[in-house]
């Protein structure tokens, strides 16, 4: 099943991007054995954040987001970072004011580049950015959720353009996606993620 939802929308606070269709799945995954993120890096970014598992909030039909500037919400209803399929993270490019968040500079990536991830138990999924895209905020991006590939794939999204004060929304999205390339296991210690290694 595919529920048409707003990714990204607008609060008082902090200004986010619009609509995708998203994948509901049929059937869910047993908790204790889905692997879930706690912490982001993105090295050529500075970017070192905590992961939050966000879902769909059913009162607005809205994918949910991080409920600050500096973590990233993993779309927890759709596959976790290094397993086969399209994982979702999204952020925020910047909140009231013009206060920069975490995915300000998420635009800047290019080919090549490296997103770890690390869950709850210590393991590190390491991708590799293969494309950078940008969308028009209505445009039909089922791609980010859905995936035909039997690849571990990790897309990353945040708002872009121009803010439309008509309608209350960015113009543009930018979507990062990337390909896991490797895994190992190390020590978690969330402590070291800081404010100011996450990009605010």
């Amino acid at each position: 099943m595919v529920l048409i939802v707003s990714i990204l929308t607008v609060s008082t606070k902090i200004y986010y991007v619009k609509t995708v269709a998203v994948p509901i799945p049929e059937q869910t995954v047993d908790s204790h054995l889905q692997s879930v993120p706690v912490v982001l890096s993105i090295p050529s970014l500075g970017v070192l954040s905590t992961v939050q598992p966000v879902g769909i909030d059913m009162k607005t039909s809205a994918m949910g987001v991080p409920d600050n500037l500096i973590d990233v919400g993993w779309y927890s209803l759709g596959v976790p970072p290094g397993e086969v399929g399209s994982a979702v993270i999204a952020g925020h490019r910047s909140g009231r004011f013009g206060k920069r968040g975490v995915f300000y500079d998420l635009k800047n990536l290019q080919i090549g580049d490296e997103v770890v991830v690390i869950d709850q138990g210590g393991v590190r999924f390491l991708f590799v950015v293969l494309q950078v895209r940008e969308y028009d905020y209505d445009a039909d991006t089922t791609d980010i959720f859905l995936s035909t590939s039997t690849a571990a794939r990790l897309n990353l999204i945040t708002c872009s353009g121009i803010w439309d004060s008509e309608i209350a929304l960015f113009s543009k999205r930018t979507v990062v996606f990337t390909e896991l390339v490797s895994t190992s296991t190390m020590p978690v210690d969330i402590t070291t993620v800081t404010p100011n290694s996450r990009g605010d």
